[in-house]
């Protein structure tokens, strides 16, 4: 975080990502992706708002509404959000935290959906993937001068 490396957190992700800045979380949130027969994590569908004008929006090609899936026990919602990220999606059904951005960063996205479910979410999630590795051709190393590739 405090070399604005490009970050893009992903379901746990994105609660350590808002942990490490200060926030909490929502413990056992039920129908949120765990199979209460087998104890094992099963993804659900659910429809989001991703908030137009967001960094989210601008990769994804837009904001409005989709449909992803859901596969998280944690959650977290405006009183457990950290004041240094901005939500910039949410769950149309329970107002749970989608999304979270850094303002003050150039590029930190935290989702709360797995894109690399292929086959669960919008072909435009596969965006975040390749925005990822494209700002991240970017960094240097520092007193460095050549560009280094890190993955």
């Amino acid at each position: 975080i405090e070399r604005d490396l490009p970050i893009l957190a992903i379901g746990g992700g994105m609660h350590t990502l808002n942990l490490a800045m200060g926030g909490s979380l929502i413990e056992d949130i039920p129908d949120h992706g765990l199979d209460e027969e087998s104890g094992r994590n099963v993804s659900g569908k659910h429809r989001i708002w991703i908030s137009p004008g967001s960094k989210l929006a601008s990769v994804l090609g837009s904001g409005g509404q989709v449909r992803v899936n859901s596969r998280h026990r944690n959650g977290i919602r405006e009183a457990q959000k950290s004041r240094k990220l901005v939500a910039s999606a949410y769950s149309i059904e329970d107002s749970i935290i989608e999304g979270l951005e850094s303002p003050n960063h150039t590029w930190v996205l935290a989702i709360q959906c797995h894109p690399e479910r292929q086959d669960e979410v919008p072909r435009q999630f596969y965006k975040l993937f390749r925005e990822l590795a494209d700002r991240s051709k970017d960094y240097r190393y520092p007193n460095d001068n050549h560009v280094q590739t890190k993955f």
